[in-house]
């Protein structure tokens, strides 16, 4: 559900029945909410793909932030939430792909004394 700190599920509504979003026909869906879920690009992607006019909430979905750095389109505490849930979802998921995207958004002066990677990975594991 939306909202979801544990990492949410997908919420659609559709113009007529719904069988599930992949497996059956969902007829004209309206909506999808997939905030907060660890959804891809590619997911996205096929999402849009399937139906082009549906309208998408893909808040705090930190995956999908992963390739853009530091944003500045994005509001800090924006950043800051997308951080925190990639830190969280690299927890749940055992690997370095949520300390990845945290350190992407990292100014160039915070990279600069925090980084690369590996030592920004090793400073938070240890902390």
């Amino acid at each position: 559900p939306k909202g979801d700190p544990k990492g949410g599920g997908v919420r659609g509504t559709s113009g007529s029945g719904s069988n599930g979003l992949f497996g059956g026909d969902c007829g004209s869906l309206v909506s999808l909410d997939v905030s907060h879920t660890l959804v891809t690009k590619t997911c996205v992607e096929a999402i849009k793909a399937k139906w082009p006019a549906a309208e998408l909430n893909l808040h705090g979905c930190w995956r999908l932030h992963g390739d853009h750095g530091s944003n500045p389109a994005l509001p800090a505490a924006d950043v800051v939430e997308l951080q925190l849930l990639a830190l969280k979802g690299d927890v749940r998921a055992g690997n370095n792909e949520g300390l990845a995207t945290c350190f992407s958004f990292a100014s160039p002066g915070n990279a600069a004394a925090t980084g690369p990677l590996s030592k920004f990975s090793a400073m938070i594991r240890t902390w």
